[in-house]
């Protein structure tokens, strides 16, 4: 009977510590530090899970620097490794962050860039500029990627969700830009070839893209707005409209022919 009842009263205690930390709410302090972490391997890629924002920039030769800013009670709160070449950020599992306002950011930089995932409401910075071959950026969910000064070859943007892509000064030879949720993209700059497909009810905002040939596709809800100095590929199978500007040389339309106009 005695053993029993220490059975029952360790099954409680074991219940009680296991929903603590699955329950386990954090108001954040008004106080802010920045940790600096030294065990973190060089990276090319950025993969963010949940909430926590990244600020990013490409550093000179070849070093790699991470560090945390944010509420003294929250900067250990964040999980950031590195695997197999991909800075990896989440919040720790059963952790709930009071705040209506973001407190948690990490600030990296490394040597090259050719891919950034977000699976949740984070937002990554690329600052100043950045260069290289191959970009790779995809948004599933809520969270946001902005970008200052783009120098890629090859440059793909991907939406599914409500999130957002604001590319705002783009030097590329191939743009490929798709939303399949609600969220939007808006590019700028130049580029020779840019292929834009829609869909779902997001936009794809690039008349201040410079492409010399474009190939926009629309076959959901939302809307393409292009520029073409060359050649336009344009079909309209949805409800959505496609409109261009630039006088391309060569307008080809498919589809819903009328969805598609010149500004």
């Amino acid at each position: 009977m005695r053993n029993s009842k220490v059975t029952s009263m360790l099954v409680v205690l074991m219940f009680l510590l296991v929903t603590g930390i699955q329950a386990q709410t954090v108001t954040p302090s008004k106080k802010y530090i920045t940790k600096e972490l030294n065990n973190v391997s060089n990276f090319s890629s950025i993969s963010v899970l949940g909430s926590p924002d990244v600020e990013y920039r490409q550093s000179n030769g070849s070093k790699t620097t991470v560090s945390i800013y944010g509420s003294d009670n929250l900067v250990d709160l964040l999980e950031v490794s590195t695997v197999n070449g991909v800075l990896q950020v989440n919040i720790k599992k059963g952790v709930k962050i009071l705040s209506g306002e973001r407190r948690l950011k990490v600030i990296a930089s490394s040597p090259s860039l050719n891919q950034v995932d977000i699976k949740g409401s984070a937002d990554v910075y690329l600052k100043g500029t950045i260069k290289g071959n191959d970009l790779n950026l995809n948004i599933a969910g809520s969270g946001d990627i902005e970008a200052e000064n783009l120098q890629y070859t090859n440059i793909f943007a991907l939406v599914k969700g409500s999130g957002d892509i604001d590319l705002k000064n783009v030097k590329a030879t191939t743009v490929m830009s798709e939303v399949n949720g609600s969220g939007d993209i808006n590019m700028k700059g130049s580029a020779q070839k840019a292929t834009l497909t829609v869909n779902g009810s997001g936009d794809i905002s690039a008349e201040k893209l410079a492409a010399t040939n474009v190939v926009a596709t629309v076959a959901g809800s939302g809307d393409i707005v292009c520029y073409a100095s060359g050649q336009l590929d344009a079909r309209v199978s949805g409800s959505g409209d496609i409109e261009y500007k630039g006088s391309p040389s060569v307008v080809n339309k498919q589809g819903k022919k009328n969805s598609i106009t010149g500004k």
